[in-house]
């Protein structure tokens, strides 16, 4: 398609997401991501053309609660949004957290077709007990088109301290990892 995304910060604030359509001559060729709800922040990692108009976006949130107990803190929650570049519209929102289970950070990073009816997505967690870790997730439509609950697959490369998930091609996450036995 013809739409680039990414985040922002500025002065006032900071995560914040935005589309750029390549194709748009106007003037305002960039726009805002406002999710419902109006978070936090708001970050865009992965942007998938589904044809026409239509376009899948990737991302996460952070909607953090005030005197919430640390067992119940959620500072991010990654989500899942369809957007229409003509009416610049977006409908079938959803967020979700790592496991389908209360998590401290989750954050969709990339997305793509997984041949079917629905996607493929890399994703990067960090769970209330500190441990931080890439995941592979699998989320279809449901029948009135909104998103189903993801399914998800840990990633974790072989003997290494850390995994990153940073993008998604077909069956495939890329990220970078670190050995257990490297220095520095």
């Amino acid at each position: 398609g013809n739409l680039v995304v990414g985040n922002y910060d500025n002065l006032i604030t900071s995560g914040n997401a935005f589309i750029y359509n390549i194709n748009n001559t106007s003037p305002h060729q960039w726009k805002q991501l406002v999710l419902p709800g109006t978070p936090r922040t708001t970050t865009l990692y992965g942007v998938w053309y589904n044809g026409g108009t239509s376009y899948t976006l990737v991302g996460g949130l952070s909607d953090e609660a005030i005197n919430v107990p640390e067992s119940q803190l959620q500072l991010s929650k990654a989500f899942i949004i369809d957007y229409d570049s003509v009416t610049e519209s977006t409908s079938n929102f959803a967020a979700f957290t790592y496991l389908n289970q209360p998590s401290v950070v989750t954050h969709f990073e990339g997305i793509t077709t997984d041949g079917g009816s629905g996607y493929n997505l890399s994703a990067m967690w960090l769970s209330q007990s500190g441990a931080l870790g890439a995941a592979f997730a699998n989320i279809t439509r449901n029948a009135d088109n909104s998103f189903a609950l993801p399914t998800w697959i840990n990633v974790e490369y072989p003997n290494a301290k850390m995994t990153t998930g940073d993008t998604v091609y077909q069956n495939y996450v890329l990220g970078v990892y670190s050995l257990a036995n490297e220095n520095g």
